[in-house]
């Protein structure tokens, strides 16, 4: 059964809100990491993603109790696919550093390149033919540590769909709270006093701020104290080239979108991540 509602817990503030009453401002900002199960006993963990649809799931790694009306069983070896029918597919690391020196490539190719390319693309173009259906679960990209990975989603079948990837200008709406490939280029980086930065990527003069939380200091302390290199660099260097691997959001009160890095390795400017950056200046 799908999940409608959670209950929302911290301290000795306990409240229920229906699915329809959360957006990702609220989630990301107040509920996220308090939210359980609305059945009576049941301390399962409830997740909202703000895709399209919008929708609660379980968390990855909880179980709900016997006999509440959203438990599922996890088959051993298998996936197990919680009420929602989504599953949520963590990238390789492999998969993600291909993505982002593809992404890299394209950006900086030559008009001609790009026409070359094009037609590559269209001689390699067949019609497919189907001879069958399975019926499978939708799949997302998550790159926040609550999927299944793409090596346990392979073995039944299930990969996950392609990364999109998004100059700062090309963001929309249905973006927010979807794991996209950012690309653009740095014109601010803002240190701050947590060994990150408040990194700022334009494109055609739309500006998308660039945040490394508390779960990017948690995933990868030896990226922190690294940002001043990246602060000198831009400095030295015109037109750095960000590409980088993250979750979309809508600051509300500003009109304009941040992009959440949870790890170090999602990221990379001029095809070089924060350690390759700071071996160059050591």
């Amino acid at each position: 059964m799908a999940i409608l509602s959670a209950i929302y817990i911290n301290g000795t503030e306990r409240r229920e809100y229906k699915k329809s009453e959360i957006d990702a401002n609220l989630y990301d900002n107040y509920l996220k990491g308090h939210l359980y199960c609305p059945t009576e006993n049941c301390n399962a963990r409830i997740v909202f993603n703000s895709g399209v649809p919008n929708y609660l799931r379980t968390w990855s790694k909880d179980d709900h109790i016997e006999g509440c009306i959203h438990e599922f069983k996890r088959v051993k070896g298998r996936i197990g696919i919680d009420t929602s029918y989504f599953i949520n597919v963590e990238l390789s690391s492999k998969r993600k550093k291909r993505a982002l020196k593809e992404a890299f490539s394209m950006y900086t190719m030559t008009e001609e390149e790009r026409k070359e390319d094009k037609k590559k693309k269209s001689r390699k173009k067949t019609t497919p033919t189907t001879t069958g259906k399975k019926t499978r679960p939708s799949t997302n990209i998550v790159v926040n540590g609550e999927g299944v990975s793409e090596g346990e989603a392979s073995r039944v079948g299930v990969r996950g769909p392609n990364l999109s990837k998004r100059t700062a200008d090309t963001l929309k709406e249905k973006d927010e709270g979807e794991t996209r490939l950012l690309l653009g280029i740095i014109k601010e980086v803002v240190l701050d006093d947590k060994g990150t930065a408040n990194i700022v990527v334009i494109e055609n003069n739309t500006k998308v701020h660039v945040k490394f939380e508390e779960a990017f200091r948690a995933n990868s302390p030896n990226y922190l104290g690294l940002f001043h290199y990246l602060q000198r660099y831009i400095s030295e260097v015109n037109d750095v080239v960000f590409a980088g691997i993250g979750e979309v959001n809508i600051l509300k009160n500003n009109d304009h979108y941040t992009f959440s890095i949870f790890y170090g390795e999602d990221f990379e400017v001029n095809k070089m991540n924060l350690l390759n950056l700071s071996v160059k200046y050591s």
